[in-house]
C-alpha cells in the first residue's frame, strides 16, 4: 500500500498539533500550580491558627527540596540528602509541618504522604523509621 503525500502531510499536521496542545497542556497546568502554591495557607487551616510558625517563613522553600527529592529515581544513591530533609521535616512545628502538606499538594496537585510512602514501596523496601514517624504524624495530622 503506497501513501500518498498529501496523506502524509495531513498525518504530519496532526501529529504537529497533537504535540504543541500536549506541551501547551503541561506548560498551563505548571503555571497554574505554581499559582496556586503561592497563595497563602490559611490560619484556620492549621493545627494551632499558625502560631506554630515563625514570622517571615515560608513552606515553598522545603515542599519544592521535597518534591525535587521525591520526584526522581536515586535507587538510594541520595538517600541521606533525603533522609536529612525528613528529619528537618519532622523537625518542624505542627503548623509549618502542616502548612509544607498543604504548599507541597497545592503546588505539585499531588500528595506527599502517598509521595513519600510510594517512593519506599517502589524499591521494595520496608518504610524507615524516620519516614514511618512522618507518615505517623501526618495520618494525626490528618493530612
Amino acid at each position: 500500500m503506497e501513501l500518498s503525500v498529501k496523506t502524509l502531510k495531513v498525518a504530519g499536521i496532526v501529529v504537529l498539533i497533537a504535540i504543541t496542545l500536549y506541551i501547551a497542556g503541561r506548560y498551563t497546568m505548571k503555571k497554574k500550580a505554581e499559582k496556586e502554591g503561592k497563595a497563602p495557607i490559611k490560619s484556620e487551616d492549621l493545627p494551632n491558627s499558625g502560631s506554630g510558625i515563625p514570622k517571615g517563613w515560608t513552606p515553598s522553600g522545603i515542599a519544592e527540596r521535597l518534591y525535587i527529592a521525591l520526584k526522581g529515581w536515586s535507587f538510594g544513591f541520595l538517600y541521606a540528602k533525603n533522609l536529612r530533609l525528613y528529619i528537618e521535616l519532622n523537625a518542624l512545628t505542627n503548623d509549618q509541618f502542616v502548612a509544607v502538606f498543604k504548599a507541597y499538594n497545592r503546588a505539585y496537585d499531588k500528595n506527599l504522604r502517598e509521595d513519600i510512602a510510594r517512593e519506599w514501596s517502589a524499591y521494595g523496601r520496608e518504610t524507615h523509621q524516620v519516614e514511618q514517624i512522618i507518615l505517623d504524624r501526618a495520618e494525626r495530622l490528618e493530612l
